[in-house]
């Protein structure tokens, strides 16, 4: 018998944007518990930002890895052609995302853009290993999502820019 329900039970529901959600350590301490020792490994290997060629067991987290690699492709190739004064059309996510928004709310959009893309994947999956690999991703997007601070991002910035555009000998702009 599947132990995927009982694992399933303890987990509260994700929605994009949530502010209370387990930490990734919670989560993959209750997996450990629930799933076999080799479904575990493939598990809490899974991370929302890897981008290796290396293979995975599982191929839900390599189909992840070639969409990632496409979007920072999208984005890499967008932000050379804005340097050398051409314009480059995603292909991987909606052109608007990048070239309408500030930073944040682009980086808001591209996090949205792979919670619905991992989302999307659960069609036929009921928690079993494809559906916790989902949430376990949702888990790492949610943790992304609740790092931006404001108030520290603007301090943040004002300490890097500091110095742009002053003379360095007078301190003057």
């Amino acid at each position: 018998m599947s132990e995927y329900p009982y694992l399933a039970a303890l987990l509260p529901m994700l929605y994009f944007d949530s502010a209370d959600f387990p930490s990734r350590e919670t989560f993959l301490g209750e997996a450990e518990k629930w799933l076999p020792e080799d479904e575990y490994a493939a598990l809490s290997t899974v991370a929302f930002d890897d981008v290796t060629d290396h293979e995975h067991p599982l191929e839900l987290v390599e189909e992840y890895r070639r969409f990632e690699r496409a979007v920072r492709r999208d984005i890499a190739t967008f932000i050379e052609s804005r340097r050398q004064g051409h314009d480059h059309k995603t292909t991987a996510f909606p052109h608007a995302i990048i070239k309408d928004n500030d930073p944040l709310a682009a980086e808001k959009q591209l996090l949205r853009l792979r919670w619905d893309f991992v989302s999307s994947r659960l069609n036929t999956h009921f928690w079993d290993l494809h559906a916790l690999v989902v949430y376990h991703l949702q888990i790492q997007i949610l943790e992304r999502l609740s790092a931006f601070d404001l108030k520290e991002g603007e301090k943040r910035f004002k300490t890097l820019t500091s110095g742009v555009g002053k003379d360095e000998e007078t301190g003057q702009n």
